[in-house]
């Protein structure tokens, strides 16, 4: 019998400093991850020339494109030229191709991760990390990301499309700036933690006018008038609460005419 618990006690303990060896080495490489996040995060490196901006930077950038560069493209080239369905169509077809650009550039990778690990979506800590390991050199990223976008085809397309009057080489310019900030933007919301989204699918949507959740692109819009949704909403997050939203959905109301009607 007491051969038997010496024997018992002897494989607990085997095991226990089996267990604590696994350990060490686990602290190890957990501690190690921790130094390689460390160093992804903007700001820590020296190279401050790369640095990702910050949540407050980003939303201010964002602000800016919707509030500024959006308005000037839709008063200076969209609402003397086009109806409500042409401003429309401009806004979901530069979207939705940049999205899609997006999308084609950072799945790879992703996928690449999920197969390997036989999973179906990326878990929360493993695209923490990757964020942060696009963030670490975001700017050459950027760069090999915009070889991917033909904005000459795009331009092509929204001027067979639409009937724009204005001269073709300043409207070409002012859609080719427009191209080149809206890709930047999408770039730099994707790999932001937490990722801020774009609800592409809003735009042209008819909705009641609600100033919790809307902004009115041009003029007054009374609280419940019919409007249409020109701008997507921007949030950061899981889901789009008042909290999470940076930016509202921009709306136009439905008696507001535009020149090309």
């Amino acid at each position: 019998m007491k051969n038997k618990i010496n024997t018992k006690f002897r494989s607990i303990y085997d095991q226990n400093f089996s267990l604590e060896e696994e350990n060490k080495i686990l602290s190890k490489e957990i501690e190690n991850l921790k130094n390689n996040i460390h160093e992804m995060i903007p700001g820590i490196n020296s190279n401050t020339s790369n640095s990702f901006p910050m949540l407050t930077e980003l939303q201010i950038k964002i602000n800016d494109y919707i509030k500024l560069l959006c308005q000037d493209i839709f008063f200076d080239l969209l609402q003397p030229n086009l109806n409500l369905e042409g401003v429309i169509y401009f806004f979901k077809t530069i979207f939705n191709k940049i999205n899609e650009v997006t999308k084609n550039y950072f799945s790879p990778i992703e996928n690449v991760i999920k197969e390997t690990l036989f999973i179906d979506f990326l878990y929360e800590p493993i695209d923490n990390v990757l964020r942060k390991a696009y963030q670490s050199n975001w700017k050459s990223y950027f760069n090999e990301y915009q070889k991917m976008i033909n904005y000459k085809n795009i331009m092509i397309e929204i001027n067979k499309n639409l009937n724009l009057n204005s001269d073709i080489k300043t409207s070409n310019k002012m859609i080719k700036e427009f191209l080149e900030e809206t890709s930047k933007i999408f770039f730099l919301c994707y790999i932001c933690d937490p990722q801020i989204k774009i609800n592409i699918n809003q735009i042209g949507k008819e909705v009641r006018f609600n100033n919790m959740i809307h902004d009115s692109m041009d003029g007054f819009i009374k609280s419940k008038q019919s409007s249409t949704i020109i701008l997507p909403l921007f949030y950061k997050g899981k889901e789009a609460t008042n909290e999470s939203t940076i930016i509202k959905s921009q709306v136009l109301g439905k008696d507001y005419v535009l020149p090309g009607i």
